[in-house]
């Protein structure tokens, strides 16, 4: 009389009818409770005073997953159980292998939290293994769908248990927390990580090394510090750094090497030092790129007139600007040096410095300027190149800033002439053919030996193929019968000029130089003596002979051993085979000192001899002429 047991029908899902009314009847018309014509499914008010009940029809319970899914086999602490299709009753139970959970506290639709029973203390015999979770709502129907869990007799390892006294694990197995590590079975506190590790994620069982590019200066770390700027962090585990960013280079925050940037792959990276700006330089310890004067953890500015490129370490860069280039900006890597400027002679120029007078400088990147050559002026700066030295006079000598020598008398003086020495070394001649050159009073007629000339047959002077060339001759045109031939400097006139030079040069106390010419000129006389001893008409060291020289057979056969001297003797030799020279004053003529053909008051005056001379008269005239022109000069003047 106090208990029915009804079967329940099947519930139409479509209705979506879950909470519905129950009633009872003895006859099956009357049922109980009576006087409820109307209800509501989230209705209770009539619930007490007509004595109404509910049954639940709910769906299927479906768990999904269990966290954690260990535990200890003495119980204690709640497990998360996460599905679908719970609902908040008091008679909420969980089940481990049929060993009834002590408590479950309902979370949402899709979470309930069970505790774990003492299945040492159940004696089930799961208490070490694997059990199946079940949950129920109404006590007595349980989940089709169970999940796994396990039961352990120690804590494992990741993880620690913490207990309420020395016999029980009262509480849940906990995962091991960020920041620290649990490396063995059974712990009950887990350990820090040290300093120079970190652990971010839990449940681990080793905290891992500070990665390069950071530091970890505290213990329970959870994350790395990145490298502070200013130093390097190139090291695994470490707690604080203690390189600081090399010279020439400055770093951001997180560098993990030394090695400049982009030593690896050649791209830009934080986490390597970048070289300091071009125009300045890094100390060690370095921070930022842009300068704050006086601030030495950030890049500096070179001195001036040094050259800095990127990663300079020093206030003098990579040195002084070089030679034939100027900067005017550290920044600059030397720009080339402009024609009539030089940059020089020391480096370390700002910018460039003009060519003084008696200078040119017809090249770009010089750290000099070239001395006004011989049969030219300079008379003002910035020059590119000499002027021609002026008609009338002679500029034999370099660096002149005005012609003042003139012409000597009996000579004609074009524009650019260099050297009164004459005649040429050797000079090309042409005569009629058919003279019988054999003859030597026919040679004397072509070539003038009184002033140190004899005659050379041009089958000789096609075995100097520079002096041929030269000449402007065609080697294949050239027969014995061509009418040319050349006129060259006698063995004896070369000997003299090389006693010349040494008299000149143990004049000025330059002994090496006199020997080395002395000897030359003694060299020169066995030479021809030994040739003609072979072959009378041998001729011997004459000019065509010398021309032949080069600067190596100078040094090794003709013992011009000393670099000075072998220098001024090629000097010498282009003076009288290539400048520019006076020429003798025509036959029938004379010729004052600085007789100019261009101009006839320096002209060339020529003789009547039919009539009274009046040479003496004009050359009055021009002296007249002169001093009137220079009126403080004195007769020696060499104006």
């Amino acid at each position: 009389t106090t208990e029915v047991v009804v079967e329940l029908p099947v519930l139409d899902v479509s209705t979506a009818m879950s909470r519905v009314p129950l009633y009872i009847s003895n006859n099956g018309q009357n049922f109980s409770p009576e006087g409820v014509g109307y209800w509501d499914p989230d209705e209770d008010s009539h619930d007490v005073p007509k004595s109404m009940r509910y049954f639940v029809f709910h769906e299927q319970l479906r768990l999904k997953q269990v966290d954690p899914e260990y535990g200890m086999l003495y119980g204690g602490g709640f497990v998360s159980v996460f599905g679908y299709g719970f609902l908040n009753y008091t008679t909420l139970a969980c089940s481990f292998s049929w060993v009834n959970s002590p408590s479950a506290v309902f979370v949402s639709s899709t979470h309930v939290m069970c505790e774990v029973p003492n299945m040492l203390k159940s004696r089930s015999n799961h208490a070490l293994g694997h059990a199946f979770l079940r949950i129920t709502l109404n006590g007595r129907d349980w989940s089709r769908s169970s999940i796994d869990f396990r039961f352990l007799g120690t804590c494992p390892i990741g993880h620690f248990c913490q207990h309420s006294d020395h016999t029980h694990y009262t509480l849940r197995v906990l995962p091991c927390s960020v920041g620290h590590f649990c490396e063995s079975e059974g712990m009950s506190i887990p350990s820090p990580c040290s300093p120079g590790t970190y652990q971010p994620h839990p449940q681990q069982v080793q905290c891992q090394q500070c990665p390069r590019g950071f530091y970890c200066p505290d213990s329970r770390m959870t994350a790395p510090l990145r490298c502070r700027r200013g130093w390097v962090c190139d090291e695994i585990g470490l707690t604080v750094p203690h390189k600081r960013c090399p010279k020439g280079h400055f770093c951001g925050t997180g560098v993990s090497t030394r090695l400049a940037w982009g030593h690896n792959s050649g791209e830009s990276g934080p986490a390597e030092p970048r070289p300091c700006p071009p125009g300045t330089f890094c100390l060690d310890g370095v921070v930022a790129h842009n300068s704050k004067p006086q601030n030495y953890s950030t890049a500096q500015p070179c001195f001036q007139g040094y050259f800095c490129p990127p990663g300079s370490g020093s206030i003098y860069g990579a040195g002084a600007c070089p030679l034939g280039r100027y900067c005017p900006t550290p920044r600059h890597t030397g720009l080339v040096c402009p024609e009539r400027y030089m940059c020089g002679p020391q480096p370390g120029n700002v910018e460039p410095t003009p060519c003084p007078e008696g200078t040119f400088n017809p090249w770009l990147g010089q750290w000099n300027c070239t001395l006004c050559l011989e049969g030219g002026v300079c008379p003002r700066s910035r020059l590119r190149m000499p002027l021609p030295c002026p008609c009338g006079y002679e500029c034999s000598e370099r660096a002149m800033t005005r012609a003042w020598i003139l012409c000597p008398a009996g000579l004609i003086c074009d524009e650019g002439v260099a050297t009164t020495i004459e005649p040429v070394v050797c000079e090309k001649k042409e005569f009629d053919p058919t003279i019988d050159i054999n003859l030597e009073y026919e040679r004397e007629k072509i070539c003038t030996y009184s002033i140190g000339q004899h005659f050379v047959e041009v089958e000789r002077i096609l075995t100097v193929p520079h002096v041929v060339e030269r000449f402007g001759w065609n080697p294949e045109e050239i027969t014995n019968n061509s009418g040319k031939a050349a006129c060259c400097w006698t063995p004896d006139r070369i000997r003299e000029a090389f006693l010349d030079m040494s008299s000149e040069y143990r004049s000025l106390g330059n002994v090496l130089s006199a020997r080395t010419f002395a000897r030359l000129a003694e060299l020169s006389r066995v030479y021809t003596e030994e040739q003609q001893a072979l072959e009378f008409t041998a001729q011997g060291f004459d000019g065509l002979h010398m021309l032949n020289i080069t600067e190596d057979q100078w040094r090794t056969t003709w013992q011009v051993l000393y670099p000075p001297a072998r220098s001024d003797l090629m000097h010498w030799m282009e003076k009288i085979w290539t400048w520019q020279r006076a020429l003798p004053c025509p036959a029938g003529s004379f010729c004052n000192a600085g007789t100019c053909p261009r101009y006839l008051q320096t002209g060339i005056v020529e003789i009547n001899f039919e009539a009274d001379s009046s040479s003496g008269e004009l050359a009055r005239r021009l002296d007249d002429s002169y001093q009137a022109s220079f009126p403080d000069a004195s007769p020696d003047d060499p104006r």
